[in-house]
């Protein structure tokens, strides 16, 4: 096994194309509820509720554009200090399921894995902070449901909520 040391380049993949698409569901760029309040209205949406037999309550939210509004020419960001979680642990990505991977989005961690060895990647303070915020989120979730809730996802491809 080796190490790959990510070192952002600054090309600004991570923040184009953003909207991914997997078994006809369409996701935007992940959003807390509090990220969402970065962005203008019409370019957030819902992504995952809670509730029994139709989604009540709205706890996060996700950019329903491919590219990121705060980008510049020259791929830096004007929110920086303030960007989303999942800016922050990019390229480490957290799938719905609870899977983790790394992004091929990324030319940096695409040209240091080009073969099939397993790899570790050595990420920074910011990373590995955002990362297990997230989890936390995630653990969070049991707390605000009760038993008989379903979480419930936002596809921006159909306009409409399904069950997880």
């Amino acid at each position: 096994m080796s190490f790959i040391n990510f070192k952002c380049k600054k090309c600004g993949s991570c923040c184009h194309n953003l909207l991914e698409e997997v078994a006809n569901v369409e996701r935007g760029l992940f959003l807390r509820v509090e990220e969402a309040k970065l962005f203008p209205r019409n370019l957030v949406s819902p992504r995952m509720a809670l509730g029994d037999s139709k989604p009540k309550r709205i706890i996060a939210y996700q950019l329903n554009v491919d590219e990121c509004p705060f980008i510049t020419e020259k791929n830096e960001c004007k929110v920086y200090p303030k960007r989303p979680m999942g800016c922050r642990m990019f390229p480490f990505e957290i799938h719905h399921n609870g899977h983790a991977t790394v992004s091929v989005k990324c030319s940096v961690i695409g040209s240091q894995m080009g073969d099939k060895e397993s790899r570790e990647i050595e990420f920074s303070s910011t990373e590995k902070e955002a990362i297990e915020e997230y989890m936390r989120f995630l653990n969070s979730l049991q707390k605000f449901a009760r038993p008989s809730q379903k979480v419930w996802e936002f596809n921006l491809k159909t306009k409409s909520w399904f069950t997880a």
